[in-house]
């Protein structure tokens, strides 16, 4: 799953300094091919530039080869050329075509593939005379002049009328603490992660501009076949270097290239038929992730969180942003006229309703947040339904193919457009602190001067942040200067079109809790307004270790569950119908889970769980004010076992039992079972207590 993932601790622990190195335009182990002639162009040629991330290779790799089938061989219609770079480790759990490391630059074809039926057998035929350059693992592919020079190359390569530039990797849209300007500090995090570069240098979106426009090469498409890219900040960089962009608000599980090798051919030299067979191929994608299941670690397997694919005309990104302007101007002038300055509630729906399209990730629905600031008491001002009809329809105008999946779990899904960041009071957040004792409360992001600081949403309070440590502390310090608004967000070609950053400095209110569902990662994992009660059991786990045991669980009093890269949150719910429906008090909603061996799987079996799951719990009183208890719970272990008999007894001594009591002035209890049925609550668990008033909607 091509999912952004921030791992806050990784970045903590990268103090470091990037050396620089060449450029090898053409190195002494690639030599650059005749061109060809003028009557051998295609229509398309595809500049493929990818590396796998760290964990990404086997998704790129079976990419390739679906892509080399789609194309055939010998196709002159239709041709893609790759950059590619292997990741510092790869999984023994895939036969990978190239070594740990390597840069490869090669032109896909049909006959590239290896048509071995044995087990294990490698996708790709790879040569020697396709590594490119004599830097391999130290190459720096984030250079815009690396890109320029690939760009270059593909045109002497593979002359075509058309160019698109194709980024497969982990993609973030754009934030702050990800697309910083490397010259300020020794490091970056962005949009395509290096992880062979100390670091893991990331290349960013202005990186990627910069190479393009390097290149002099003007391109009829970008594809982001990456998470979160289909982003107001992220598209607004890139108006003038492409005529098309084809990207996703949400996470991804890849794209479809059989339909993207099919659009090409059938969209015409001129570009005449792509929004017939852009259509297709955005379908193809969103069909992909309907189907798509994660089938490895819990049962039964949930289906793919929501995902959109969108094809954007950016000749129309102007008129989207000059009427977002206009809507911004209006907003921000009215706030400074005091006029809501004792009533600021009003702007907390718009912020905790508006769709967010990932929960670790600030990045929400500008459409949908503009409609819902309409809905305030801002409604008494006519002009700003107009102001947002004229946004919403510019929106609609330039996204010229749209298809999305919608999580077979029932989350909800909005008419979407294009996310956009959001903060409150010059803080924009990056994740929740898992290290603090108030998680999931707490909040960690910079502040508009470039500082980390932490957001308590109960509290609404922002403070400092204390670093753990002196170096951590002094990596942070190092880099306030690029962190800094007036150095990052403010440069970008979207807040100064749009003035953006003036609203995001005085916004009252921080989002928390926002829809669809599947954002449970979210505060409680869930919008508590719409249940009297609510239980989160959250697991953390290693992805690798859990491969070959399974988590059976048992629920009563409604039931949810989600898997995220590391973590497992299973969810009991008390709903509001419950009273209604005859329900006695007090309230009462049980989770169970065991384990069990995977028999699919050969040993030896091991599974490692960590020191500290928490389990939450929120109830709304009857006087709508929102209670929230959390504790942690131990449960450290490690189950190993070489036979089968030995790992099914290693199973069995996992066991938990939770059962939440709610009363129907809104208390809640909590009460945790052994295997024997023993009460083994702790006397004096360590619950925190946040009381905030909240309206119910």
């Amino acid at each position: 799953m091509r999912k952004f993932t921030w791992i806050w601790t990784a970045i903590l622990s990268s103090c470091l300094t990037l050396t620089s190195c060449s450029i090898e335009d053409n190195p002494a182990n690639s030599e650059t091919p005749t061109p060809a002639t003028e009557e051998d162009m295609a229509d398309y040629t595809v500049i493929f530039y990818t590396t796998g991330g760290g964990n990404l290779d086997a998704s790129i790799e079976k990419d390739l080869a679906a892509l080399c089938g789609a194309l055939g061989e010998n196709n002159k219609q239709v041709r893609v050329i790759t950059q590619y770079k292997y990741s510092k480790e790869l999984s023994k759990d895939f036969s990978f075509s190239g070594a740990p490391g390597q840069l490869y630059r090669y032109e896909l074809d049909a006959k590239l593939l290896n048509k071995s039926t044995e087990e294990g057998a490698k996708l790709l035929l790879l040569t020697d005379d396709m590594l490119y350059g004599t830097q391999q693992a130290n190459s720096q592919l984030y250079q815009p002049d690396s890109i320029a020079n690939f760009i270059k190359y593909c045109v002497k390569t593979a002359p075509a009328h058309n160019y698109v530039f194709m980024i497969s990797d982990h993609g973030a849209g754009y934030q702050i603490a990800f697309d910083y300007d490397k010259s300020k500090v020794a490091a970056t995090r962005g949009l395509m992660t290096d992880d062979n570069l100390q670091g893991n240098p990331n290349l960013t979106n202005r990186e990627m501009l910069e190479g393009i426009q390097k290149s002099g090469v003007h391109m009829k498409m970008i594809n982001f076949d990456c998470c979160l890219m289909n982003n107001l900040e992220t598209l607004s960089e890139l108006r003038s270097v492409v005529d098309y962009v084809i990207a996703s608000g949400h996470s991804t599980f890849g794209q479809d290239q059989k339909a993207f090798v099919e659009m090409l051919k059938n969209a015409g030299a001129n570009g005449e038929n792509l929004v017939v067979w852009g259509q297709k191929f955005v379908d193809a994608c969103a069909k992909k992730a309907a189907d798509h299941k994660e089938n490895t670690i819990v049962e039964p397997d949930p289906k793919a969180q929501n995902v959109d694919f969108n094809i954007t005309d950016m000749s129309k990104i102007p008129v989207v942003l000059s009427t977002m302007r206009t809507f911004t101007d209006r907003l921000v002038a009215i706030w400074e006229s005091g006029v809501f300055a004792e009533n600021t509630e009003v702007f907390h729906d718009p912020a905790n309703n508006c769709y967010q399209y990932n929960p670790e990730a600030p990045l929400y629905d500008a459409a949908d947040y503009l409609k819902l600031l309409t809905e305030t008491p801002l409604k008494d001002y006519d002009e700003f339904a107009q102001y947002y009809q004229a946004f919403y329809n510019a929106c609609k105008s330039a996204i010229i193919c749209h298809a999305q999946s919608i999580s077979s779990l029932g989350y909800e899904a909005k008419d979407l457009t294009y996310s956009v960041t959001l903060g409150c009071r010059g803080f924009i957040g990056v994740e929740r602190d898992m290290s603090s004792e108030d998680y999931p409360a707490v909040i960690l992001g910079q502040t508009m001067d470039g500082k980390t600081a932490q957001l308590n949403v109960f509290f609404e309070s922002i403070e400092p942040y204390t670093f753990a440590n002196e170096t951590t502390k002094a990596w942070y310090d190092a880099h306030q200067q690029a962190f800094a608004w007036v150095n990052s967000y403010e440069t970008t070609y979207f807040d100064q079109s749009v003035g953006w950053s003036r609203w995001l400095k005085v916004n009252p209110c921080y989002p928390y809790n926002n829809p669809p569902q599947d954002n449970r990662a979210d505060l409680l994992g869930i919008s508590v307004s719409k249940y009297d009660g609510l239980m989160v059991f959250n697991l953390g786990f290693s992805k690798e270790t859990l491969k070959y045991f399974r988590i059976k669980y048992k629920y009563n009093n409604g039931k949810q569950m989600t898997v995220f890269s590391t973590l497992l949150q299973l969810t009991c719910q008390i709903p509001r119908t419950y009273a209604q429906n005859g329900g006695e008090w007090p309230a009462k909603s049980e989770l169970e889970m065991t384990m069990e061996r995977k028999t699919d799987k050969t040993g030896p079996w091991e599974i490692t769980l960590p020191k500290s799951s928490y389990i939450s719990a929120a109830s709304m009183t009857p006087s709508t004010e929102l209670i929230n208890k959390q504790v942690k719970y131990d449960l450290a272990t490690t189950l190993s076992g070489i036979t089968e008999a030995e790992a099914d007894e290693a199973a069995s001594n996992f066991y938990f039992k939770a059962v939440l009591y709610q009363s129907l002035d809104g208390s809640v209890r909590y009460e945790i079972y052994d295997a024997d049925g023993n009460d083994v609550t702790e006397t004096g668990w360590p619950f925190l207590n946040y009381v905030k008033s909240k309206t119910n909607p």
